[in-house]
């Protein structure tokens, strides 16, 4: 995996992953109109987990690909960082350390990722790679921090502990992982999504407006509406 250069990028990057995106946004309608397949995952640490990322390489490689461009979409930093991974090893998060959302994406443009600092990532693609990464795409095994502060915490908890630190006294004090943790690809992590920032906006009061169109930007307006009327949205 190496970093690019911002003429680099210009040059070689931002052609294909304009070809799959209309927008960079994670909350928002990401992918351009001819991106028919669409999916929506969650929960996903901003950090792509090891089988996560294995699963991503192997469907790049079965649709061409080479490698993967990845950009971060929103940072804190001055500068916009960019790289290009190998589908076929490396481990990306040692070289990039992404702080909000980043962008994955087909050098030919054939599909996309933007997996956002809440949770959830959205995908869009060609049938074959979409059918392959529905087929490997591993369920979070340890779900992130936003899911946890929508948990219960213990008093005994300080605030700064890790995510590891947190899954290890639920799991000594037997008190079961919160919502949406280890659901399968497709509509149930959907529906999990939608459960979640429910009970997100419940507690915080904030309307998260733009859920809803995002659903029928992923789904169409029929799975949309069913999606959030079974999520009681």
């Amino acid at each position: 995996m190496r970093e690019l250069s911002e003429q680099e990028w210009k040059r070689r990057a931002v052609p294909p992953r304009d070809r799959i995106f209309a927008e960079l946004d994670a909350f928002g309608s990401p992918f351009a109109d001819g991106v028919v397949e669409r999916a929506l995952l969650f929960p996903v640490p901003i950090e792509l987990e090891p089988g996560q990322i294995a699963a991503l390489r192997a469907a790049a490689r079965a649709v061409g690909d080479e490698t993967i461009f990845m950009e971060e979409i929103e940072t804190s930093r001055e500068e916009e960082r960019f790289w290009e991974l190998s589908t076929d090893e490396g481990a990306p998060y040692v070289v990039a350390d992404p702080w909000l959302d980043t962008a994955l994406f087909s050098p030919a443009g054939t599909w996309g990722m933007i997996v956002s600092h809440e949770d959830h990532a959205v995908l869009g693609g060609h049938l074959q790679f979409m059918r392959m990464v529905a087929a490997e795409f591993p369920a979070t095994e340890l779900p992130p921090q936003n899911v946890f502060m929508g948990g219960r915490r213990e008093s005994e908890w300080p605030d700064e502990a890790s995510i590891d630190e947190v899954a290890d006294a639920m799991a000594a004090a037997g008190t079961p992982l919160p919502l949406a943790s280890g659901q399968e690809f497709g509509g149930a992590q959907a529906l999990a999504f939608v459960e979640f920032f429910r009970a997100l906006r419940a507690a915080d009061r904030h309307p998260r407006r733009w859920l809803a169109p995002q659903l029928r930007h992923l789904f169409g307006s029929e799975q949309a509406e069913r999606l959030l009327r079974e999520g009681r949205w």
